[in-house]
């Protein structure tokens, strides 16, 4: 097994990176996570109990960490992602924040910041200042360009990776790292068929009712909700919210995919974030926010301790 010193992991959710960390053999002392999310708290908890957790990433100080080997992150895409609110990082004001040095001026000034990707320059904060051995940053892979130019300067270019070649599920994602001889595996070839045999992988999205195939009205501009079905078998890319493309059509009939399923999608063990008290529906959000485990291993698989960000 491979030894790394102290792990930090940064809006670490359900702690999936432990998980990936298991699975690829890696063995490491101190696992720092920062999350505020009371329910991923308690999930990651759960199955790893000796997790050290430390808080909001906006109160940490770099200086407490020490002798950090990975750094990881898998900050918050909803004002960045192409499908999301695209607002940006950005302050209250709409006053775009390109680096780290203007986000500190601003914050020390006392400015507000819309949404939650701003937090992006909060990690940037600390990935510089710990200067880890390795480092592991993940996030969608449909990012607003001029957004992910900013990124790139800070973070290198990405591999973008989707994790339907090792799981049953289509689930493109960006992910920067210096995690070095990395090579993808080839494809496997699986299906949600091999979860829920029989099973044909469905979703519901708006389409304008004028180009809708049962409402052959060329006036009728309201959106009205249709069905599709993938033809490659994969499942489609597991949302937050459980509905709307977790779904799935098995003898004819609809069905929306349980935390369960979710959560064997994802590759994760069935009942990972089953805890008395949190809600079916916050069971899908944890899980939609978590990382495809069987997608991030091969990462690690070729990791050795004499080769060091340059």
């Amino acid at each position: 097994m491979k030894k790394l010193k102290n792990v930090l992991s940064l809006f670490d959710g359900i702690s999936c990176l432990q998980e990936v960390l298991i699975r690829a053999g890696i063995v490491f002392n101190k696992y720092y996570a920062s999350e505020i999310d009371n329910a991923a708290v308690q999930v990651a908890l759960k199955n790893f109990p000796n997790t050290k957790m430390v808080g909001d990433v906006r109160d940490l100080d770099p200086r407490d960490f020490k002798n950090i080997t990975l750094f990881s992150a898998g900050f918050p895409c909803t004002d960045l992602s192409l499908m999301g609110k695209r607002r940006g990082m950005v302050t209250c004001e709409n006053v775009s924040v390109t680096s780290l040095e203007q986000y500190m001026k601003l914050k020390e000034s006392g400015f507000e910041f819309e949404g939650q990707s701003y937090l992006f320059w909060e990690m940037i904060r600390l990935f510089k200042g710990i200067d880890a051995e390795y480092y592991l940053i993940e996030n969608v892979a449909k990012i607003d360009p001029q957004w992910l130019e900013i990124i790139n300067n800070e973070l290198g270019c990405p591999y973008v990776i989707n994790a339907s070649t090792l799981t049953t599920q289509n689930r493109d994602r960006f992910y920067w790292t210096n995690i070095p001889q990395f090579e993808y595996p080839e494809d496997r070839g699986l299906t949600l068929d091999n979860i829920i045999p029989g099973a044909i992988p469905a979703g519901i999205r708006g389409v304008l009712g004028s180009t809708h195939p049962d409402i052959p009205n060329p006036k009728n501009n309201k959106w009205v909700p249709k069905m599709t079905m993938r033809k490659d078998g994969k499942a489609n890319c597991l949302v937050t919210s459980g509905g709307g493309t977790n779904l799935y059509v098995l003898n004819g009939t609809l069905n929306q995919l349980t935390p369960e399923e979710c959560e064997v999608i994802q590759t994760l063990k069935a009942g990972f974030t089953d805890i008395k008290g949190i809600s079916k529906s916050t069971r899908y959000k944890l899980i939609g926010n978590g990382w495809s485990i069987d997608a991030v291993v091969p990462f690690f698989k070729s990791l050795t301790v004499d080769n060091r960000r340059k």
